[in-house]
């Protein structure tokens, strides 16, 4: 549910996003106006802090999948669990290294 959200977030966003640029013609001064004007209404209506929130979101629902798929791997299938909950385990800290690490590294490309 939260990665269909996402989705559709992501497209209303890239739909915004192009409509920036949509239908100027004219003078570079009418052009600048009203690209300006446009830009004031993104920042208006806060389009740039959706668009960084949809990552955190996709992290969310996948979090939450892997929940859901181990509980049910442990009520199923008990070796099964064990290997996906490894796997997943080092996923997360794969995750949370590279979320951590740039705090202490300011040359980390993360």
């Amino acid at each position: 549910m939260i990665s269909l959200s996402t989705a559709l977030l992501c497209i209303l966003a890239k739909q915004w996003l192009s409509e920036y640029n949509a239908g100027l013609t004219g003078d570079s001064r009418e052009i600048a106006r009203l690209r300006q004007h446009r830009l004031n209404n993104l920042a208006k209506w806060h389009v740039a802090e959706i668009v960084a929130f949809l990552p955190i979101l996709l992290q969310l629902a996948l979090l939450l999948f892997f929940a859901g798929l181990l509980v049910l791997l442990w009520n199923l299938h008990p070796a099964v669990a064990v290997v996906a909950s490894v796997l997943i385990g080092i996923l997360g800290i794969f995750t949370g290294v590279t979320i951590v690490l740039p705090s202490f590294h300011n040359s980390c490309s993360y």
